[in-house]
């Protein structure tokens, strides 16, 4: 557990290809992934510009701990793209942690010197990726999660935790690919 932020919830991969990052978390048994293709973001900014990157997600849980896979569609300014130009073949990018109470410890991250790299909304949720990459370990990512978020989160644990392989590994929400 992290003393500042709490414990981390989320390993974020940042992957050049979801499909293929998707199979090779399938064959260590994890799994049902919710996959949210070229998903709109309410706003984004990059290193205070504002940005929109074209990205998908796909979502499961390794017991208690989230697994997020990100692809960059597009050469827009983010972190995730960032991070592929270094590390082609991708990799654990960030760690999410949940917070209670966003703004301060949004406030606590830039008084610490963290600086943003990005930050923005999906469906109502605000983030933060403070660039903290330069300890050689992830990028910190703070989360304001609404009940409704969390309560969703328990449902993909839950499904996670109940399911045997065999049942639809792949669930694409909002669309297709």
């Amino acid at each position: 557990m992290s003393t500042l932020l709490g414990p981390a919830r989320q390993n974020g991969y940042v992957v050049p290809d979801l499909d293929r990052a998707i199979e090779g978390w399938l064959a260590i048994g994890v799994g049902p992934w919710l996959v949210h293709p070229h998903i709109a973001l309410d706003w984004f900014e990059h290193r205070g510009t504002p940005s929109a990157p074209d990205v998908s997600i796909a979502l499961a849980y390794a017991g208690s701990l989230q697994i997020e896979l990100i692809q960059p569609h597009d050469d827009r300014p983010s972190l995730y793209r960032e991070f592929l130009e270094v590390c082609p073949q991708g990799g654990l990018q960030h760690l999410g942690y949940w917070v209670d109470d966003f703004d301060a410890q949004r406030a606590a991250g830039v008084e610490r010197g963290w600086p943003i790299g990005h930050e923005g909304s999906i469906w109502n949720t605000r983030f933060t990726y403070f660039d903290t990459g330069h300890h050689l370990g992830a990028v910190a990512e703070i989360v304001a999660l609404s009940e409704a978020g969390r309560a969703g989160f328990e449902r993909l644990e839950a499904l996670c935790a109940g399911w045997d392989g065999t049942d639809r590994p792949v669930r694409v929400i909002g669309g297709g690919r």
